[in-house]
């Protein structure tokens, strides 16, 4: 009876091995997808017309165009998420995050975009802002180095912001994100610097790892609770869906217009 026992044990432990080795045969069969499609892919994307109606409700005070520049923000970002390799991205824009948020509700064309444009599922996380006007954590410091690098603006020595740092000052959004280039040069002025942002720190690659708080749990887009309550997402190697994103690079476009935005 104990040789039956163990002849079953064994027989289902080499099924298992057998049919694990022909799901990873058959997962690595299938194309990937490049990351010039995934930035193409981001740019052409037609986000639902209701994100824009959310959006012009909430912000009633915002013309057509200017909602536009919200959801081109919301593909801006998710282009940093894409470049972002295993390194945490915090939301710098309130008016993006909304925008975000809204997508997000839409459950299944969501999966489906981060699947196509990301290789994972994106988890949201609130955004964030600096921890002192000078004080800028890991998160917000890999949207800055990225978002400069795509847009050609000086890491350490900015002329101008980025779309995801202006955003909100541009437009006026109540509660918003506010950042100045140096607001040391400002009497009185409570906005974030971002020339503090660039500063030493980012290690060799200029992405580096978080200096302080608990890196996420694994998984592309899984929780990422820091000390500080740092928020954002995070691209972990492991999960589902496996990890990381791409290099950095100049792919993609800035995406203006969109479908159902005009």
């Amino acid at each position: 009876m104990l040789f039956i026992v163990l002849v079953t044990l064994l027989a289902l432990s080499l099924l298992s091995l057998f049919v694990w080795k022909v799901v990873n045969a058959y997962r690595k069969s299938q194309p990937t997808v490049s990351t010039v499609q995934q930035a193409k892919y981001i740019d052409s994307y037609c986000f639902p017309d209701k994100v824009y109606r959310e959006l012009a409700k909430r912000y009633a005070f915002l013309d057509e165009g200017q909602v536009d520049r919200i959801v081109r923000g919301l593909r801006e970002y998710f282009h940093l998420c894409r470049l972002s390799g295993d390194n945490m991205v915090s939301m710098p824009s309130e008016a993006v995050d909304m925008a975000w948020h809204e997508f997000i509700l839409f459950t299944r064309e969501y999966q489906e975009f981060c699947d196509k444009a990301l290789g994972c599922f994106l988890h949201h996380l609130p955004a964030e802002a600096m921890k002192s006007q000078t004080k800028a954590q890991h998160g917000i410091k890999i949207a800055w180095k990225l978002s400069c690098k795509r847009e050609n603006v000086s890491l350490t020595a900015p002329e101008r912001l980025p779309l995801l740092f202006a955003i909100d000052a541009g437009l006026n959004i109540p509660y918003g994100m506010k950042y100045a280039l140096d607001c040391t040069k400002e009497e009185g002025c409570r906005d974030y610097c971002v020339s503090h942002i660039g500063q030493p720190g980012l290690g060799k690659s200029g992405l580096g790892k978080p200096d302080t708080g608990k890196s996420g749990n694994g998984g592309c887009g899984g929780s990422s609770s820091t000390a500080s309550g740092e928020g954002g997402i995070f691209f972990g190697k492991g999960g589902l869906f496996g990890g990381g994103g791409a290099s950095a690079d100049s792919g993609g476009s800035d995406g203006g217009g969109g479908c159902g935005g005009g």
